[in-house]
């Protein structure tokens, strides 16, 4: 029986080294792309449009058109728009000229803003926002009264043709675009176009 060298001891013994050092190398890939992705998970955002016609906590009848993270994590948005007919409208006030001046006959002198026939609408900004989870901002909110309700119940049938976009970010710097309909699709990055964005 012949024994073993100690030479051929040797290079077994750097084989198994060279062995454990490469399955210990695997292991810490996995583990550390497991808590990439848990790190991921537990800090990703999701964008959603919640819009409604009535308030449950006042009774009022009331419209909102309002943006929500449903994410887990925190969202950067960098852009948000909202398209009437395929055009982008900077503000509640521009979508009321465009939908529904002809049809409430506003008198020329008379301003829309602060116009009795209109209301008064709570508005506000999506962009460039931080929303945190769980976290909504009113786009647009509308009390019905007795003096608003012909273009109050045209906005509550027109908000339904309304389009909406977005561009927002995790704090890992993930970044999507969405349309609200589809699934949300990766970006490198944002590409912000304050022209376009929706203002309040």
């Amino acid at each position: 029986m012949k024994s073993i060298s100690g030479q051929m001891t040797n290079r077994i013994m750097a084989i198994s080294a060279i062995l454990i050092s490469a399955a210990s190398f695997y292991v810490a890939v996995l583990q550390t792309r497991a808590t990439q992705q848990q790190v991921k998970a537990e800090t990703w955002p999701y964008l959603q449009i919640d819009t409604g016609n009535y308030d449950e906590d006042s009774g009022n009848t009331l419209i909102n058109y309002t943006l929500v993270n449903a994410g887990v994590g925190p969202a950067r948005v960098e852009s948000m728009q909202i398209f009437y007919q395929d055009q982008p409208m900077g503000g509640f006030y521009e979508l009321a000229r465009e939908c529904c001046l002809e049809d409430l006959a506003i008198p020329a002198e008379e301003s829309i803003i602060g116009s009795a026939l209109i209301g008064t609408p709570t508005t506000s900004s999506a962009s460039p926002k931080i929303l945190p989870s769980e976290n909504e901002v009113n786009l647009f909110r509308l009390l019905r009264t007795e003096t608003n309700e012909v273009f109050w119940n045209r906005i509550d049938k027109l908000r339904f043709q309304l389009r909406a976009e977005a561009c927002y970010c995790s704090v890992l710097d993930e970044c999507w675009i969405t349309n609200f309909s589809d699934q949300p699709q990766p970006v490198n990055s944002c590409r912000a176009d304050r022209e376009q964005d929706y203002r309040g």
